[in-house]
Formats: structure tokens, sequence, C-alpha cells
């Protein structure tokens, strides 16, 4: 069940930062279209492109994380024996979730002060908002480590088992969905 929200709710985030990228290639485009034909560049641009680019990544993380998409070192599942392989998936995923979870934690406070402060990046002009890309930093690093907690769980039954059937089907799903 924890699964199966999980895929959802990665998916739905990972249409929202696909959509959000066309929009900010669209807003980039109008901006250089305005310079070019008309010598009037769309103010505030750079600051929703920084700030838009920072939503995107991690909106699409624990998507990425669920498909494998992550980099790893093949080459240490074709040398490796069985056990240690193993082993390494194991390590992998609970070092993936311990190191988004910092992440998380070091930047929640970041997210609140955002919020109780009203903090702006840019310029008298025009301000973005920073509240949104903190909490997307927030919620894509949590949702990173328990997407990687999730996918620890068949990388255990396979190392204390001996049985690579739980981690066959979570490799199986990573190539299918990848």
């Amino acid at each position: 069940m924890l699964d199966s929200a999980l895929q959802l709710i990665s998916k739905a985030m990972m249409v929202i930062a696909a959509t959000l990228l066309v929009l900010v290639a669209l807003l980039i485009a109008a901006d250089v279209f305005g310079r070019g034909l008309f010598n009037a560049p769309i103010i505030g641009v750079a600051e929703v492109v920084i700030n838009g680019l920072v939503i995107i990544a991690f909106l699409q993380l624990p998507y990425t994380v669920r498909i494998g998409g992550m980099l790893r070192t093949e080459l240490m599942d074709m040398l490796a024996p069985p056990p240690i392989k193993r082993f390494l998936w194991l390590a992998g995923y609970l070092l993936g979730a311990f190191l988004f979870a910092i992440l998380a934690k070091a930047e929640w406070g970041n997210m609140v002060n955002a919020f109780i402060n009203g903090e702006f990046e840019g310029h008298v002009t025009f301000a973005v908002p920073v509240f949104p890309s903190r909490l997307a930093i927030v919620a894509g690093s949590i949702l990173a480590a328990i997407t990687y907690l999730v996918m620890a769980i068949p990388a255990a039954v396979a190392l204390f088992t001996g049985n690579e059937e739980p981690l066959n089907v979570l490799m199986g799903q990573e190539v299918e969905h990848g």
C-alpha cells in the first residue's frame, strides 16, 4: 500500500515538474523573443528560472529514485559475488535514505523561516517568494528518503535470506519504469 501511494505521488510530482519545465522554457523563449525583437525583456525571468529549476529538480527526485535513475556503478553488480552484491544494494539504498533525510532536516529550518518571514529573492521591481523552492527541496528529499527505505526492504530480504527474487522484482520495476 505504501509502495502504491509512493508510486502515485512520485508520478504526480513528475508530471508537475514536466509541466513546470515546459512553462519555464516558454518563459525563457518569450524573454529572448522580447529582447530580440522589441528590446523589452521580461522582468524577473532570471529569478523565476532559478527558483523554478530547483522546484523542477526536487519534484522529479522521488520518481528518479524509484526508477533507479540515480548514479550507481553497475560494474560492481557484474564483478561482485552475490552476497557482496546484495550487501551493496542494501547499503546503497540505506545511504540514499540517510543522505536525503539529512538534506530534508538541514533545509527544514530554511523552509520554515522563508514561510514565516515571507522571504523573497530578486530586486525591487520583481521578487519571487523563496518558500516554494524550499518546500520542494524538503518534500522531494523526504519522499526520496522514504522511497529508498521502501526499496531497501526487498534488498534486505535478499541479503538475509539469500533469495534474490525480491531484488530481481525491484530491478525489473526499475528497468520497466526507466
